[in-house]
């Protein structure tokens, strides 16, 4: 017969629910940090490297805005083609839609295509005839749009994201991650 033995006695059973604790506070409060991590380095596309709002969606509303002023230009001439105008208007649109839904990846793409659709546009605005004013305007306008280029590509949110993916990637924080639902970010390229 088995002789029943008091918790304290019973050895194997205090092993037991000491790793069932100790797995527990790893996966709890693992997680609770890798959460911490995350958040920190995805605050870097919104907020900006020093939370300064240095940062890619700052520079993603302006080029935006670059883009629909270059279109209402371009609006104004018979000139310059509608067409392109209006893939202008639709690129920056797809560009918001991604911006609110938080989909990096897919918000550079857009990125790339309102590029794509800017340059066509701004080259048949340079051909056009345009007022004084309005060549102007869509010069600045079009140094923006670049300008606001150049400074995604050297933001630091792709090397936060990279650092934070390799340490989630790595044992055991992979583990932790797995278990407590921490996902990779993704980066802007």
């Amino acid at each position: 017969m088995f002789k029943k033995q008091k918790f304290s006695e019973n050895r194997s059973l205090a092993w037991t629910v000491f790793a069932v604790v100790v797995a527990l506070t790893v996966v709890f409060s693992g997680g609770g940090a890798l959460r911490a991590q995350r958040k920190a380095a995805a605050d870097v596309f919104y907020y900006g490297v020093n939370n300064d709002g240095l940062c890619i969606s700052a520079d993603m509303t302006e080029r935006v805005a670059a883009a629909r002023n270059l279109a209402d230009v371009a609006g104004r001439y018979e000139s310059v083609s509608a067409d392109l105008a209006s893939a202008v208007d639709t690129a920056a649109d797809a560009a918001e839609a991604d911006a609110k839904s938080g989909e990096l990846s897919s918000l550079a793409t857009q990125n790339a295509a309102l590029g794509r659709a800017v340059e066509q546009l701004y080259t048949e605005l340079e051909n056009a005839s345009l007022s004084e004013a309005d060549t102007t305007f869509a010069l600045s306008q079009y140094k923006e749009f670049v300008s606001r280029g150049l400074t995604i590509g050297r933001d630091g949110y792709n090397a936060r994201a990279e650092a934070f993916n390799e340490t989630i990637s790595s044992f055991p924080a992979s583990v932790v991650a797995k278990v407590s639902g921490v996902g990779s970010l993704g980066l802007f390229r």
